[in-house]
């Protein structure tokens, strides 16, 4: 429930006296039970409740439509591509990237920066990134996982980690952040930049 997590931390900064509970929010991203959360069903859902969502990723949505598994494969190695195909429904997901490309979403297809995420804060927004928690943690292997990126400084990022030990407020240098972030390779790094509009 990593990016329900995040989405819920961000609904709360931006309507304070306003509660979402776990159920509501496992709507608004469209949460399988036992699967890993995709990001169009949210970008199209928190767009349709008056926010402003801005996706920028390399990730090549087109070639995804039209050769789902094979596409993963190539792109991002054997084993991330296993545990995405393990923990998702592709068909759904290629699915879903045909709805949310003639949605209000804004999606910008290149590889996202730490400058952006910079920008984005500066501009109001919070940032929620996609990274390696494995490799965010110093271990071994790859389990992909949402944090809520929330300000910085000249030498980290402060984010809300939903886990697997949730922190908030938690300090991340730009080095570390970028290996998670860029793990298994710069073509997986991910950013979501949401705020009403």
């Amino acid at each position: 429930h990593c990016l329900q997590a995040c989405v819920r931390s961000t609904l709360k900064f931006f309507e304070p006296n306003n509660e979402y509970p776990w159920e509501r929010l496992d709507k608004i991203t469209d949460k399988i039970k036992g699967m890993s959360t995709w990001p169009q069903r949210t970008l199209i859902n928190l767009s349709s409740m008056g926010y402003k969502t801005i996706l920028i990723e390399s990730f090549d949505y087109k070639q995804f439509i039209l050769q789902g598994k094979d596409y993963l494969i190539n792109e991002y190695g054997q084993v991330t591509a296993n545990w995405q195909i393990k923990n998702s429904n592709i068909k759904k997901e290629q699915k879903d990237y045909i709805e949310l490309l003639s949605s209000d979403a804004i999606i910008k297809n290149k590889e996202p920066l730490q400058k952006d995420i910079k920008t984005f804060l500066d501009s109001g927004y919070l940032v929620k990134a996609t990274v390696n928690s494995k490799k965010l943690n110093n271990l071994p292997g790859y389990t992909g996982h949402s944090i809520l990126i929330i300000g910085y400084d000249n030498n980290g990022l402060y984010v809300h980690d939903p886990g697997p030990i949730a922190q908030r407020n938690r300090y991340v240098l730009t080095n570390a952040f970028e290996q998670a972030w860029a793990s298994p390779n710069i073509k997986a790094k991910e950013l979501i930049a949401i705020k009403p509009k």
